[in-house]
């Protein structure tokens, strides 16, 4: 919900909030949620499974964003990837302004209030079995 709200897609190029630290934090924090209930069913098979989807799924994703990114955002997107990692976050340097806040109307326009919803409705359920 924290990337959500700071993406503009197609209008600007989001390097504010957790934009900062990765170019890609909604699939970082879907691959952790999932590894994460993976791990709390207590069945290592799931694990292998998020792991296995993430690579089929994600990876090819990334890569196209990433091709598009830089035909919306030629010379711009070249040189925030130069600066931050694809996937695997790392601490800002210093010297990199953020661009952009966090907005409710926008998580709400980017619907990522459903994947919470999700996120709870999973959560409940493991409380309730384990």
């Amino acid at each position: 919900m924290w990337a959500s709200g700071h993406l503009e897609k197609n209008k600007r190029l989001t390097s504010g909030g957790p934009y900062r630290w990765t170019r890609n934090p909604l699939y970082l924090g879907s691959v952790l949620v999932g590894a994460g209930f993976s791990l709390a069913t207590g069945r290592l098979v799931l694990l292998v499974v998020v792991a296995v989807l993430f690579v089929a799924v994600y990876v090819p994703v990334m890569r196209r964003e990433e091709a598009h990114l830089e035909q919306v955002f030629p010379g711009d997107y070249a040189a925030f990837a130069e600066r931050v990692p694809l996937f695997w976050p790392r601490a800002p340097k210093r010297d990199e302004t953020p661009s952009g806040g966090y907005s409710v109307p926008r998580l709400l326009h980017n619907r990522e209030h459903w994947t919470m919803l999700g996120w709870l409705l999973v959560t409940g359920y493991l409380g309730w079995r384990l």
